[in-house]
């Protein structure tokens, strides 16, 4: 009876869970690289790095902080872009391994059947 009951949830709610862990998963990895809040801050000069120059400073000065906001905000959107990329690869990794998981997830069962016929092939 257990064995019927065993096959029964494997076939049934685990291989549904299954496809509910995935969505899980990937929203995990969503959650872990902060990807709403990369893309939102995109543009925002990285470490919050910002030159203010006083209204009466030399027009020197105030090409030197033109230029260190530009900066800051390009390597701040570099490295955030680098992320949302890594982010990315990540999900579609946990993608195709889930993907596998779910095709596999039905031959699981058989396989103390095919492992037994393999052992005494040998």
């Amino acid at each position: 009876m257990f064995a019927v009951y065993l096959l029964g949830w494997w076939y049934g709610a685990g291989w549904k869970e299954q496809f509910k862990l995935t969505g899980v998963r990937v929203a995990r990895v969503g959650k872990a690289f902060s990807g709403g809040t990369l893309l939102r801050t995109l543009f925002s000069p990285w470490k919050q790095l910002v030159s203010a120059t006083e209204r009466d400073a030399a027009l020197g000065d105030k090409l030197r902080a033109v230029v260190d906001n530009i900066v800051s905000r390009f390597v701040g959107f570099m490295v955030r872009i680098i992320t949302l990329l890594a982010a990315c690869v990540t999900i579609v990794a946990v993608l195709i391994v889930n993907t596998i998981i779910i095709i596999l997830w039905p031959l699981v069962p058989l396989l103390p059947i095919v492992l037994t016929g393999v052992w005494l092939a040998l």
